[in-house]
């Protein structure tokens, strides 16, 4: 998790740990962390930690007790953190149907994921239907060896659906 000088100093004084101590608990045990900012409203953390950092956390907040290794969990928030800001910049119109690696499928389960409505409205112009874009992430996961997000890619769409709605509070594109 790279975190900016300003997340460090966050984390540092909600969880009054520092040093080795925080980066541990920061790779080996997230659900601490969590429950140490259990009663933070999400959209608030925003404003406080770098955007990597704020989707790691609500990947985590949202799928704490659930079956998904942390591993799994932080690939999935990398992937959202990188892919997210590319949604608004490239149009789901353009999809390749030969071109099915790591990256397109972070960018489908994001784009599934976070804008369904969107892309619902989208498929009412001609675009792919949103299961489309799942089943593409599914097969770009797969190629890329990453079977456990293939794996669980209907729920990890939900995931993401929900804390959209729920954490960030986000409205729909549309």
């Amino acid at each position: 998790m790279l975190l900016t000088a300003n997340d460090l100093q966050f984390l540092a004084r909600e969880t009054k740990l520092t040093g080795p101590k925080l980066e541990l608990l920061l790779e080996e045990d997230a659900d601490l962390l969590l429950d140490v900012l259990a009663e933070r409203d999400m959209r608030q953390l925003l404003l406080t930690v770098s955007f990597p950092t704020f989707v790691r956390l609500s990947v985590l907040k949202e799928t704490k007790g659930k079956k998904y290794t942390y591993s799994e969990k932080n690939y999935v928030s990398e992937a959202v953190a990188v892919q997210y800001p590319k949604v608004h910049n490239q149009s789901p119109y353009l999809i390749d149907k030969n071109k099915f690696g790591e990256s397109e499928a972070q960018f489908y389960l994001v784009t599934a994921g976070i804008f369904p409505e969107y892309l619902e409205k989208l498929e009412r112009k001609g675009a792919p239907s949103p299961e489309y874009y799942v089943k593409a992430a599914k097969v770009g996961f797969q190629r890329a060896d990453k079977q456990d997000v293939a794996d669980h890619i209907f729920e990890w769409v939900e995931i993401l659906n929900h804390m959209s709605k729920t954490q960030w509070n986000l409205q729909s594109l549309a």
